[in-house]
């Protein structure tokens, strides 16, 4: 192994060292206090290589004592990635009263655009949801891509600035990550099943997308909506959950013929559509605001659009719930009256919520076609 220590003893691996190295199997660990070498030598190299990345600035932290180093090791979590025995990426957090301050992100310019970064901050943000601490971090204006990759992983811009360090011109912004709802949790654990059965009966009945419109109302985990853009579909999908667009980033890509948003049901914005799909998301809306979300569902189908959503029955034990609209099977006729009911399959039975509670399920599984 070849070094190069420069002149004031910050090791910088050689473009031979590093050939080779892009693409290797990378280890993410929690560093400790006896990294410390490690994390002084990498840090160091990151305030040269990055200076308006940071708060801090290398002479003054080239004046660190080894108990300085050890010391904030020790100040909430401090990550190192490797390759090949090498640290080529770092992050971490100290505790502020708001919650945790992620601070140090960098990777190697050689070894960026391999998820170094994304992978130190799950550790530093698994430290965090451990606690149940919020996440927040700063970013400089001057560097619109790490504001990116943040907007990316699930931070949001607060719009609140500050000098970059006492006397500096540059300005950063507070970001934040919203806190893990119930909702972000199930849709992650959502991640991995097939589409429903519902899904795949409404591509079978419209055919091939062939580049029309798809409405995935309450899109969730994005299951669904893959499977609507590997039909040929344009998909408009759209949830409440603060966290959709950075699971949609991650899982699928950026796709052109995708569009992701964040509305909340009762004033939602729907464009003319072939198709819309909902899969246990309507019912979510106290019974008066109901009728008003049917009708800009029904509204938004062009003639002869396909109509796929799941109602839930007045024998669920959520009819208690004043939040979720729930309607017998007279009803369901009631509200498809003039639509071409190809299907209305009707299930009951007893199981559990997502989170483990007895429940019983009455739900009618709606396929039908809009007249004209």
């Amino acid at each position: 192994m070849t070094e190069d220590r420069g002149s004031l003893g910050v090791r910088r691996p050689r473009p031979d060292d590093r050939v080779g190295r892009v693409g290797r199997p990378a280890l993410t660990r929690r560093a400790t206090e006896d990294d410390w070498e490690t994390w002084r030598e990498i840090r160091l190299r990151s305030l040269l290589d990055s200076p308006d990345a940071f708060g801090s600035t290398y002479d003054r932290e080239l004046a660190f004592t080894e108990a300085d180093w050890r010391g904030r090791l020790h100040q909430g979590p401090r990550v190192l990635v490797s390759v090949d025995g090498c640290a080529v990426a770092l992050g971490g957090g100290f505790p502020v009263p708001e919650g945790l301050m992620v601070f140090g992100m960098w990777t190697d310019p050689a070894h960026r655009g391999h998820g170094h970064a994304t992978a130190v901050l799950d550790v530093v943000v698994g430290w965090a949801r451990e606690r149940d601490l919020p996440v927040e971090l700063h970013v400089n204006l001057a560097n619109p891509g790490a504001r990116a990759a943040y907007e990316h992983y699930g931070f949001v811009a607060s719009g609140e600035l500050e000098p970059l360090r006492p006397g500096s011109d540059q300005q950063i912004e507070r970001m934040w990550l919203p806190g893990e709802s119930k909702w972000s949790r199930y849709n992650d654990a959502q991640l991995t099943r097939e589409p429903r059965d519902l899904c795949r009966r409404a591509l079978a009945a419209a055919g091939p997308g062939a580049g029309r419109l798809a409405v995935d109302l309450g899109c969730g985990a994005g299951v669904e909506t893959r499977a609507l853009l590997d039909a040929g579909w344009r998909v408009l999908a759209v949830d409440s959950e603060p966290t959709t667009p950075a699971r949609l980033a991650r899982t699928l890509g950026g796709r052109e013929s995708l569009e992701v948003r964040v509305e909340e049901f009762a004033t939602v914005r729907l464009p003319a559509a072939d198709l819309v799909h909902s899969a246990f998301a309507l019912p979510f809306l106290p019974r008066a605001a109901f009728p008003h979300l049917w009708g800009r569902v029904a509204g938004a189908l062009r003639p002869g659009g396909w109509l796929a959503v799941d109602l839930v029955g007045d024998r669920d034990s959520w009819a208690a719930d004043d939040g979720v609209t729930t309607m017998s099977r007279d009803e369901v006729d009631r509200l498809l009256a003039g639509w071409e009911a190809v299907e209305i399959a009707e299930e009951e039975l007893d199981g559990r919520t997502f989170s483990g509670t007895e429940k019983h399920w009455h739900v009618f599984h709606v396929l039908a076609r809009r007249s004209g």
